[in-house]
């Protein structure tokens, strides 16, 4: 039995980008969310994974240009970010890192079954056999 905290391998990390980059290049035309790119479909898929951190702008009055920016900064300037209407104001949503360092095993590989099982009823297709298939 392997250490849910120690490290994940390379092998389960080169997997995971290689399913979401994958999952780009198969993306279906007609759906209701179009990434721009691999990284902000990783940014989605992990929001909606619920792998997220966010920035409450609860007070009506904080929800300004100036503070939206600066919680799209702190949670990841280069990828997908969510806005959630709340009663007083909004909350920002933005995917959490799957940093070696800042994720467990075991938590990444919660998230990567939850990211393949998005990609696999977006796509169609199970993210294990896309990746097969790209690597053909």
């Amino acid at each position: 039995m392997s250490c849910p905290h120690c490290s994940r391998s390379d092998p389960e990390h080169r997997f995971h980008f290689a399913m979401i980059r994958s999952a780009f290049d198969h993306w279906p035309h007609d759906h209701k969310f179009q990434p721009m790119n691999a990284e902000h479909l990783r940014g989605w898929l992990y929001v909606e994974a619920g792998h997220v951190n966010t920035v409450d702008l609860s007070d009506a009055s904080d929800v300004t240009i100036k503070a939206v920016k600066a919680a799209r900064q702190v949670l990841n300037p280069l990828t997908y970010l969510r806005m959630v209407e709340t009663k007083t104001g909004l909350t920002l949503v933005g995917p959490r890192s799957i940093s070696k360092g800042s994720c467990k095993k075991s938590e990444f590989r919660a998230v990567q079954d939850k990211v393949a099982s998005i990609i696999g009823a977006v796509v169609g297709v199970s993210a294990e056999q896309l990746v097969k298939e790209k690597a053909a």
